[in-house]
């Protein structure tokens, strides 16, 4: 099953929104995660990639990725990421 991971592809110098709303018919799974899986910070880029997927009506699986640690930043995940689609 093809998964679609924001850190490698911006690792790889891609753009992961562009990539992503170009392969969305093959995407069955998405990795959220920052590089080192640190807990999210690159908050302007989590927003737009959240807005392409629910612009999109992304329905399939998301996960979102991250080392153990005491800050997992869950909260500003789920905020950012929580769908509102009427579906």
């Amino acid at each position: 099953f093809p998964s679609h991971d924001t850190h490698n592809l911006l690792n790889e110098g891609m753009d992961p929104v562009k990539e992503f709303e170009r392969n969305i018919e093959f995407i069955e799974h998405v990795h959220i995660s920052e590089n080192g899986l640190e807990p999210i910070n690159r908050i302007d880029f989590h927003r737009m990639f959240a807005d392409a997927l629910r612009g999109n009506w992304y329905e399939k699986g998301v996960t979102y990725e991250v080392k153990k640690t005491d800050d997992l930043a869950l909260e500003q995940f789920v905020s950012i990421y929580k769908t509102n689609n009427p579906r």
